[in-house]
């Protein structure tokens, strides 16, 4: 090997709870519980200004929960390429023939 090991389970655990933490922030809802423009005197700045913050909240919920997913579907793509790299390894070690897709294209 190239002198390091990959902790798959590590990264796999950590790819579930990145994922688990995007799916409570979307579940949280936390925007909807601005008040809306009712809460404030009809006609007043204070009513756009309730929206302006409900909907600026709610894409920056919607922003964290994707990157948070986007983070997870990258770490469990990783522990996935590192683990069926090592059973590869392993089954070379004890004379196994494994046949591995050409990633790298045309020589």
């Amino acid at each position: 090997m190239a002198g390091y090991d990959a902790q798959i389970d590590t990264i796999t655990k950590a790819g579930e709870a990145a994922q688990e933490v995007s799916e409570v922030i979307t579940s949280l809802n936390s925007s909807g519980r601005v008040p809306d423009g009712t809460a404030a005197m009809p006609g007043s700045p204070a009513v756009a200004k309730l929206e302006e913050l409900r909907s600026s909240w709610q894409a920056a919920e919607q922003a964290c929960s994707q990157k948070l997913q986007d983070h997870a579907s990258n770490l469990l793509a990783a522990a996935a390429m590192y683990r069926d790299r090592e059973d590869a390894v392993v089954a070379e070690l004890r004379g196994i023939v494994v046949h591995q897709p050409d990633t790298e294209g045309p020589r």
